[in-house]
């Protein structure tokens, strides 16, 4: 939770794009910034009230992260659902808890500290690397701030930061834990091994019938057979439509004049841009133009290197201001402007490169042209023939009429079951293309009227449910064989736990695992060192765990990680990792404390909002997270 919560108060710092200074405005708990969201409070901690609009705007925030993670868009409500609010709520509620324990405590920061944590914030940095108060008010201005908000909310979060630091390094966990969590984490073991596979085994007797039916009995998952439906589907697809649209060549060279300025390839600049921060720098620049100096000279003289002035290759539409984008376009190659005034003080520009606007002939973007028209009217077709199929199909026309006279793709779906497969086994193409077309197929009944699903792509499909055929369990005579067969396996498996038991049994009263592998034809391996958290192919977590279970010399066994095998080991050494100038141990004692402290602050967290006292406007909340009553 500490971590947490310091990432909430630490997210400004490095942020240089306008977008983005509202989010750190946020995560100090500016609430002027926002406009047009509910007034009133929605929560209180104390004194301290939690003020609608900021919690509607941090929802909104972490409703679109959670969105791009997911790369789906969510609605409030299913955020809601998800209890994304709550989470958010709780949040600025532990926020608002340790602002009213440093209220109470009298903790305060000084205008000096404020006053350097804002002239050394990066965000507020001009070209040169240095503070720049143009910059400083044009983002305070942007965000519909002044300075004296600005400088209040700083000092909250500076305050808040304070506070939490001292709590998070209140507590060390004790040495005797730090040493108990290193050597169980460290800890290695070699064991001496040999796997058994289930071959090993041989040939399994055939067995009885009574025996076949009371497993065909006992195990009728794994001979049930899913419920499979079945369907036909017309589809209407824009992209095939288009391909039997015909476009003329005085539409494709009127769309082409219409679409002239998109086929431009604007002019670019490579610029350099040297700011110079007061009237000393401007009249020092100008006494070296003066002299006949270059750019290149000057920006040497004020300490910057290439990397410093360099804007990059730019059009004009990459400069901040017009009046820049203006001098710089009409400078000539490699010319520079002089002392010119801009939004960020005084500056001179140089142009490097110019490389001019060109533009593509129609035969160059003549198929592309193509394309798009006819899709455009494939799309407008697609609209007209499915209002004539919906009247077809009023008038009682089957599908596949429809099909053949419109001459549409025809699917038949034949006993797809709930993962979209066939009795085959695999999974007809139009499944994976219509991402929506399997819960279709299971939300539907026989004799349903289904409507024509439109699809993102744009096109459309109709569909008939043709059968429906319920899961039940298969007749036994029709799976005899699979009963065998399967019945046969378990057999085998219950041997192999035998016979890996028989191994451990012997070898634990002394026989060497040498000797017994011989029973086998094989030869014990020796493992490499064995972490607790070791999984690989060889040793799974379950024989990973049985082997630090046991003394030294002692055997037992477990399944491999990856297959049906099983792996007999005995354990050969422990090794008890050194603490002394091990980065390990610090890190664990980093990292135990960490947790101790986050445990620490919970319980002082749950204690401060009992004592202060919490109240939360259910009503409130419901109506800022999508359900309106």
């Amino acid at each position: 939770m500490l971590s947490k919560m310091k990432s909430y108060i630490g997210g400004f710092f490095g942020l240089l794009l306008i977008g983005l200074l509202v989010v750190a405005f946020a995560a100090w708990g500016v609430s002027d910034v926002f406009n047009g969201f509910n007034r009133g409070t929605i929560a209180s901690v104390g004194d301290r009230d939690i003020p609608t609009n900021e919690f509607r705007y941090r929802y909104a925030r972490e409703l679109d992260f959670l969105s791009r993670q997911l790369n789906e868009p969510l609605t409030l409500e299913q955020g809601r659902s998800l209890g994304l609010d709550r989470q958010v709520l709780a949040d600025m509620m532990s926020m608002a808890t340790f602002d009213q324990l440093g209220d109470d405590i009298g903790l305060a920061v000084s205008d000096d500290i404020i006053a350097n944590k804002i002239v050394s914030d990066p965000a507020f940095a001009g070209p040169n690397g240095r503070f720049d108060r143009p910059t400083f008010q044009r983002l305070l201005q942007s965000n519909g701030l002044t300075e004296k908000i600005f400088v209040r909310d700083r000092r909250l979060f500076e305050t808040r930061r304070q506070l939490l630091d001292a709590l998070g390094d209140a507590v060390q966990s004790p040495s005797s834990l730090n040493e108990l969590v290193f050597n169980h984490l460290l800890e290695t073991r070699v064991a001496e091994y040999v796997v058994l596979q289930i071959d090993s085994i041989g040939e399994i007797n055939e067995p009885s019938e009574e025996e076949l039916l009371r497993f065909y009995d006992q195990a009728p998952n794994l001979f049930t057979e899913p419920e499979r439906r079945s369907a036909t589907l017309i589809i209407l697809d824009p992209k095939k439509l288009s391909q039997t649209i015909t476009v003329s060549d005085e539409e494709m060279r009127e769309e082409y004049e219409n679409l002239i300025d998109s086929f431009l390839q604007a002019e670019t600049r490579e610029v350099d841009q040297l700011v110079l921060a007061d009237d000393e720098e401007v009249a020092k620049a100008n006494a070296m133009l003066a002299e006949g100096k270059g750019f290149d000279e000057i920006a040497t003289d004020f300490g910057l290197s290439p990397e410093d002035t360099d804007l990059g290759t730019v059009t004009r539409n990459d400069f901040i201001a017009p009046e820049l984008a203006d001098i710089a376009f009409n400078l000539a190659e490699g010319s520079n402007s002089g002392v010119q005034d801009g939004p960020l003080g005084q500056a001179i520009l140089r142009v490097r490169k110019i490389t001019p606007q060109t533009q593509q002939g129609f035969d160059s973007v003549k198929n592309q042209i193509q394309d798009t028209l006819s899709l455009d009217k494939a799309t407008e077709e697609v609209i007209l023939i499915s209002e004539k199929i919906e009247d077809e199909r009023a008038q009682g026309t089957t599908l596949e009429g429809i099909a053949r006279s419109y001459n549409l793709e025809l699917v038949q779906l034949d006993q797809i079951d709930v993962n979209g497969q066939s009795k085959g086994g695999d999974k007809p193409e139009v499944m994976n293309r219509f991402t929506d077309l399997q819960s279709a197929l299971f939300e539907n009944e026989l004799g349903q009227d289904l409507a024509p699903t439109e699809t993102p792509e744009g096109s459309i499909y109709w569909m008939r449910m043709d059968g429906i055929k319920p899961s039940r369990i298969s007749a036994f005579e029709d799976v005899r064989e699979k009963a065998r067969a399967q019945w046969q396996a378990q057999e085998r498996r219950a041997l192999l736990v035998g016979l890996a038991e028989h191994f451990v049994d012997k070898g634990n009263q002394g026989k060497s695992l040498t000797a017994l592998a011989d029973e086998l034809g094989k030869s014990p391996l020796t493992s490499p060192p064995l972490l607790r958290s070791t999984s690989n192919e060889t040793f799974s977590r379950e024989a990973v765990s049985n082997l630090f279970e046991i003394e030294e010399g002692a055997l037992t066994y477990g399944k491999v990680g990856f297959g049906e095998s099983l792996v007999v080991m005995r354990l050969e050494n422990i090794t008890i990792p050194a603490k002394e100038s091990s980065a390990e141990f610090a890190q664990i004692i980093a990292q135990e404390n960490e947790r101790l402290n986050e445990n620490l602050l919970n319980q002082l967290l749950i204690a401060l909002q009992d004592d202060y006292g919490v109240r939360i406007d259910q009503q409130v909340l419901t109506a800022n997270t999508g359900e309106q009553q």
